[in-house]
């Protein structure tokens, strides 16, 4: 099976769709609706893992998360000219755009560490955050802090916390990435 350097954990937690491939009939097959195609369908067909590394579909990176990513590779690489900072950007963003989505609620919000692209470790679940931690209240503990590092103007008191913890998985949705120096990053989208 191939590896992708950005979701080291594919399959578990692709999505893909009951139907074959569009292209070539293959199962299994990723679902389309974070995929774009060079025709235009109503409704985006699934595509196999071949197909997409054969640039029939591919993930749209949104232009601003380009952009962080050349930001970033200006600030770790000042001695690079800008020929060997735009190929090393489109190079990445290329490697990206042919990983299996993740199945996003909203934009594919990457997020970029360093130099590169944040590699894909899952749903943060309060499952996963309860066996990380010492019991559900510490797991809470956790979440908060991620609330806090994430969207620092929200008021988080025990009830409201509380609320969210319910809604984990379901209403709210945090992707886990870890960045190459091993820190983790997370992308919190609701919906």
């Amino acid at each position: 099976m191939t590896r992708f350097r950005y979701f080291p954990t594919f399959p578990e937690g692709a999505r893909f769709d009951a139907r074959a491939c569009a292209f070539c009939g293959a199962t299994p097959a990723l679902d389309g609706v974070w995929l774009e195609v060079d025709e235009d369908y109503d409704d985006p067909p699934p595509v196999c893992i071949e197909d997409l590394l054969r640039d029939r579909a591919r993930v749209a990176i949104p232009a601003r998360t380009q952009q962080d990513l050349a930001d970033h590779v200006a600030t770790s690489h000042p001695e690079w000219d800008d020929q060997r900072k735009a190929a090393y950007v489109a190079a990445r963003t290329a490697e990206l755009a042919h990983t299996p989505p993740v199945p996003w609620l909203q934009e594919n919000e990457w997020p970029v560490c360093a130099d590169d692209y944040a590699c894909f470790h899952g749903e943060l679940t309060r499952e996963r955050l309860e066996q990380r931690s010492a019991g559900p209240r510490e797991a809470q503990a956790v979440l908060g802090r991620i609330f806090q590092d994430l969207r620092p103007a929200w008021q988080l008191n025990a009830e409201s916390l509380d609320a969210w913890w319910q809604r984990l998985g379901g209403f709210v949705r945090i992707y886990a990435f870890r960045c190459p120096n091993g820190e983790e990053t997370y992308v919190l989208q609701t919906m």
